[in-house]
């Protein structure tokens, strides 16, 4: 499957609010709005440690593999005087003393469950070097100063990667968002503020009415699309990105993975 982009947004006020209740009682309230596929919103990473489960239908579940590698599962109550101390900690604390992933995961999760909710998935996952073709266009239908621009936000979500942009570095300290992860070696963040997202919405806008052709084919990519097939992809993932600002969110960030 290779390298994958994936991207949420997220509606900051509401999603603030959310990651403020316990960890149990997220994981309850998930479970109660599942579609009725499994969910695996969040899971422990300590040596040995629990991984826990919310599943539609089914509660929350708790599993460990002990040193013979024998698994066993247990179900959680709704009693939070019962769970485990990591349940009882806040979305927020949990998120901020795990890898990025948990984060992932939780997001993954509430746009699964939550109809209406704070977090929407807006490109799941896809391959990264479409991004090539949409700045190589930008580079003809926008100003130098727009294209820097447009540069520089999608190095955001490409970190140090620089076989599509020349390399930027950011750090997770960078970002300016409601909640950042211990670390994100495992699956590198980004995140577009609500300023970022309106440029990159108008940017996108203006890329696509001005171009008159089709978007390149980038140099040795491994695409078994053809030309016209590869243009509609780029311009499926362009056109998500300039409508970013449509959706009825109140303060609108878009935080991605790269794995």
């Amino acid at each position: 499957m290779g390298i994958r982009l994936t991207a949420f947004a997220i509606d900051i006020p509401r999603f603030a609010a959310l990651i403020e209740r316990p960890v149990g009682e997220l994981l309850w309230s998930l479970a109660d709005q599942g579609t009725g596929e499994a969910t695996e919103p969040v899971m422990l990473y300590e040596p040995k440690g629990p991984h826990y489960h919310a599943r539609s239908g089914d509660g929350v579940w708790m599993s460990i593999i002990d040193s013979s590698g024998t698994l066993t599962q247990h179900p959680l109550a709704r009693n939070g005087a019962a769970w485990p101390e990591a349940l009882r900690a806040s979305a927020r604390e949990f998120i901020s003393t795990h890898n990025s992933y948990q984060l992932e995961l939780l997001l993954q999760a509430v746009d699964r469950c939550c109809s209406n909710g704070p977090v929407v998935r807006v490109i799941a996952p896809e391959r990264l070097d479409w991004i090539w073709s949409f700045l190589a266009a930008a580079e003809t239908e926008l100003t130098t100063a727009e294209c820097e621009q447009l540069t520089l936000l999608c190095q955001k979500l490409l970190r140090w990667r620089n076989w599509i942009t020349p390399a930027r570095h950011f750090r997770l300290s960078d970002f300016d968002f409601v909640v950042l992860p211990s670390d994100d070696d495992a699956n590198e963040m980004g995140v577009w503020s609500v300023s970022e997202v309106g440029c990159v919405s108008t940017l996108s806008g203006k890329l696509l009415s001005n171009l008159q052709r089709s978007f390149n084919t980038p140099p040795a990519t491994s695409s078994d699309l053809d030309p016209q097939a590869w243009d509609q992809y780029v311009r499926t993932n362009a056109g998500r990105l300039r409508r970013l600002p449509s959706l009825p969110f109140q303060v609108l960030n878009l935080v991605s993975f790269v794995d």
